[in-house]
């Protein structure tokens, strides 16, 4: 069992192995937006090119588990439900968001104690950005 819990200063960006261990967990989960019918509606909220995309998730993610703020020194504060409005974002988009993430957590080497943790705390925001979509698109 990890002594430290996740979430405490940088214990989970050190689970999840690093800018390096967040990078393939960004591009696992772009693997699976691209493939996954589920997520067909997805990925076409998303450019073509999906290299600015997947940058940005990392840089977020990086900052988000106690690492590096690299979103915040390149790009600036975010506030991902309001910067999510823009798109009609609904359960299905969500869900598919989650299932994708998912599973490129279950791809990684992380423990199975870190995988539950992440998957749980992605969640979170998964809802955030469907409610503050419903909002703006209703």
């Amino acid at each position: 069992m990890n002594e430290t819990p996740f979430g405490f200063m940088d214990t989970s960006y050190k689970a999840a192995g690093g800018i390096e261990g967040i990078a393939k967990l960004v591009e696992q989960f772009y693997l699976y937006m691209d493939s996954e019918p589920y997520a067909s509606s997805l990925r076409a909220m998303h450019s073509e090119d999906l290299t600015i995309a997947k940058e940005r998730l990392t840089w977020f993610i990086s900052g988000w588990l106690g690492g590096p703020k690299l979103y915040h020194e390149n790009i600036g504060n975010i506030n991902i439900p309001n910067f999510h409005r823009q798109f009609p974002v609904t359960e299905v988009e969500a869900n598919a968001w989650h299932e994708c993430m998912t599973k490129a957590i279950n791809d990684q080497p992380y423990t199975e104690e870190f995988k539950a943790y992440l998957i749980k705390q992605f969640r979170f925001p998964v809802d955030m950005v469907v409610k503050a979509s419903n909002i703006n698109n209703n």
